[in-house]
């Protein structure tokens, strides 16, 4: 869902998305899923010009 928030430039639906989705994938310990979440946001953050959020993620 992130992913569809970011394509219609809603950034912070996005990110908002990406950081729920970050929480339930680190409680069911679904780590691939986890690394994918943690590289969109990252991505988004650097779309949206926040480099060092983008850095951090």
């Amino acid at each position: 869902m992130g992913n569809v928030y970011g394509y219609l430039g809603k950034s912070d639906s996005c990110i908002s998305q990406f950081m729920s989705a970050i929480k339930i994938l680190e409680n069911n310990k679904y780590l691939p899923e986890l690394s994918r979440t943690y590289l969109n946001l990252g991505i988004m953050y650097d779309n949206i010009e926040d480099y060092q959020k983008s850095i951090t993620y």
